[in-house]
């Protein structure tokens, strides 16, 4: 079975059997209909969205904590951390019962805490004020205000925390929560062992 014939296919075997040019404007009219001309014309729209996609992720990562979705976030070791006096751990009771490592399994328990350093961190930052000003301005150098300020509003965490990581503890642990403690405790390595140094009661719920 022969190939399909596009338009123009059709007018070059046209114009070579009766010796005949095509005119200028026929010509180009009948490139832009064949299907390559438009194939070609979607390629080039897609690699300028995927350009534009690169230079917003650049931007997300310069910050610190920034994330947009679809946007991820990646980050590296960068330098040497100096050896801390004491370990800071959060202590997580529920309806008065205090919640164990081995109530749930490793990667379950990380979404235990990971939550709450990220609120701690946010408190600590004024909700990661430094990061939204280096990206605005690296998005301001690359002629991207209006895009921040369209994304502006998806930066600030709104809403109260407490309630939300009650609620999503709960469907964790998948039993409903009635009251929420958090402590900070802070622990030292001597003796072979660790000791407890203090602890702060942090969020009651």
């Amino acid at each position: 079975m022969k190939p399909s014939q596009t338009n123009f296919d059709k007018a070059e075997i046209a114009r070579r059997g009766s010796g005949r040019p095509l005119k200028c404007e026929a010509f180009t009219e009948t490139i832009e209909k064949t299907s390559w001309f438009r194939g070609k014309r979607h390629k080039i729209r897609a690699n300028y969205w995927l350009i534009g996609f690169f230079i917003l992720q650049i931007g997300i990562d310069l910050a610190h904590s920034v994330t947009v979705f679809p946007f991820v976030h990646y980050g590296m070791f960068s330098a040497s951390v100096a050896r801390p006096d004491s370990v800071e751990v959060f202590r997580v009771s529920v309806d008065g019962r205090l919640l164990q490592p081995g109530d749930l399994a490793i990667y379950r328990w990380d979404m235990v805490g990971t939550p709450l350093e990220a609120y701690e961190r946010r408190l600590a930052t004024g909700d990661y004020a430094f990061d939204k000003e280096k990206l605005q301005a690296g998005m301001a150098r690359a002629g991207l205000s209006s895009l921040y300020n369209q994304l502006k509003s998806n930066l600030y965490n709104t809403g109260s925390f407490i309630p939300w990581y009650k609620g999503y503890l709960g469907r964790l642990l998948g039993q409903p929560i009635g009251i929420l403690r958090v402590d900070k405790a802070w622990y030292r390595w001597a003796g072979g062992g660790l000791q407890l140094v203090r602890t702060e009661n942090w969020i009651n719920g």
